[in-house]
């Protein structure tokens, strides 16, 4: 019985070892796009991980802006985006894919949404709410406390991040300016502040992400997006402008551009593979947020406890990438 343990143990090691040399041996440089934001930092570094267990080397290119980085998988001068926002660049996505210029090679398991986000009672003080036709008449409750206007603030996204909340103001016709962060924690110290004394506020907020979760409220309907939306003046609520509409709800998609299979199957196969439940990405971002964990110690975590499974994806990768050779 012994002699046979030993045995399995060993065909074991030589079966890890052919498909480690087989991997290794077709190993190559891959580059991920680096964004400014927890979760796309911990599912950016989480790959690299993965890909340096195929044996790849792994560099990061940096991007401010979502146009950027999608352009920059059309370029082939980076080889995967590992939380591509499509709600950010919806119309440029659509157009990439139609002219096969980027690859899709997954989605995260994901329900996401951005947008205007209030506290609940706010509606007491704007009825109407969450319907976006409220805010006019309104609007004048959101105006700094500071400056005699009474026009509204919101308080958006950081200036690098991609979205089309002014064109939207203008085409709707609200009486709004809006005021731009460095980065988004001052929105939630802002949101935080206001909720204490039950002050109205109107700030950039998304989920997944751990300030919904933890200062609950509700996002404001604007009209429903459509492509239309974004190029056609006579779709939607203003005949003469567009951008008259909210942003898409957004998948979290995994893209590649149309050179990582030639570069690398197993990489390709690999990062088709990838993808992570709304609940883990969740956890991943309060433990980093929250609890105030370093992501190397949060990514660590993760692959100690989720190892059956990302070495269900290696092993799945391997064998697709060699079927298809």
């Amino acid at each position: 019985m012994l002699h046979t343990l030993k045995k399995n143990i060993l065909s074991l090691i030589i079966m890890c070892s052919l498909f480690l040399t087989s991997t290794y041996a077709s190993a190559v440089h891959i580059t991920l796009s680096d964004r400014d934001w927890v979760s796309q930092d911990i599912l950016r570094q989480l790959l690299a991980e993965l890909l340096k267990k195929q044996g790849h080397t792994v560099s990061y290119i940096e991007y401010n802006d979502a146009t950027a980085e999608l352009e920059g998988a059309i370029l082939q001068k980076v080889d995967i985006l590992p939380e591509y926002w499509e709600s950010t660049e919806a119309k440029g996505v659509k157009n990439a894919q139609a002219l096969d210029q980027i690859t899709l090679l997954s989605t995260h398991s994901v329900n996401a949404r951005e947008g205007w986000f209030v506290p609940f009672y706010i509606i007491s003080k704007c009825p109407g709410l969450p319907d976006w036709q409220a805010l006019k008449a309104c609007s004048h409750i959101f105006k700094d406390a500071n400056s005699e206007s009474k026009t509204g603030v919101f308080y958006g996204p950081p200036k690098n991040w991609s979205h089309h909340d002014d064109k939207m103001i203008d085409a709707l016709g609200l009486d709004f300016k809006m005021i731009h962060p460095e980065h988004e924690q001052e929105n939630y110290d802002r949101f935080i502040k206001a909720k204490a004394k039950e002050e109205p506020i109107v700030i950039y907020a998304y989920t997944p992400h751990w300030f919904p979760l933890m200062h609950p409220g509700f996002f404001i309907n604007f009209p429903n997006f459509t492509a239309s939306c974004l190029n056609n003046k006579r779709w939607g609520v203003n005949p003469e402008k567009t951008y008259d509409c909210d942003r898409t709800t957004s998948n979290l998609m995994v893209i590649g551009s149309t050179n990582l299979y030639k570069k690398s199957a197993e990489a390709y196969y690999l990062a088709k593979e990838f993808s992570l439940t709304e609940a883990e990405i969740m956890r991943l971002i309060l433990a980093v947020d929250i609890e105030k964990k370093s992501i190397d110690e949060v990514i660590k975590t993760w692959l100690e406890q989720n190892e059956v499974k990302w070495r269900s994806w290696l092993i799945n990768a391997k064998q697709r990438a060699d079927l298809s050779r």
